[in-house]
């Protein structure tokens, strides 16, 4: 079966957030499904270093304001930044760019 096209896909924002909280994808997959009911967020990468965890996720495009507030609203979660690519979202955060 083909992919739908581009257009077809809808649009959306690769958003990298921190945490210092040592979570796991179904840890993330339950928290965001509790706090954002319906919006499909997906989990892409979770990048762990001694003090903290990094992780990159999908966020549909209407929801991305919202998303973005309610995570920096919440205590333990912090936005570090985001981009309609993810190439540009991951070398942030490797400070490569």
């Amino acid at each position: 079966m083909a992919t739908p096209k581009k257009a077809k896909r809808g649009k959306h924002r690769w958003v990298a957030i921190s945490t210092t909280i040592d979570t796991s994808r179904e840890d993330l997959d339950i928290f965001f499904s509790q706090c954002f009911d319906g919006v499909e967020i997906r989990v892409f990468d979770i990048i762990k270093s001694i003090n903290s965890t990094n992780i990159i996720v999908k966020v549909p495009l209407p929801h991305y304001r919202s998303f973005l507030k309610e995570i920096n609203d919440h205590s333990d979660y912090y936005s570090i930044t985001s981009s309609g690519k993810i190439r540009l979202v991951r070398s942030r955060m490797l400070g490569l760019g």
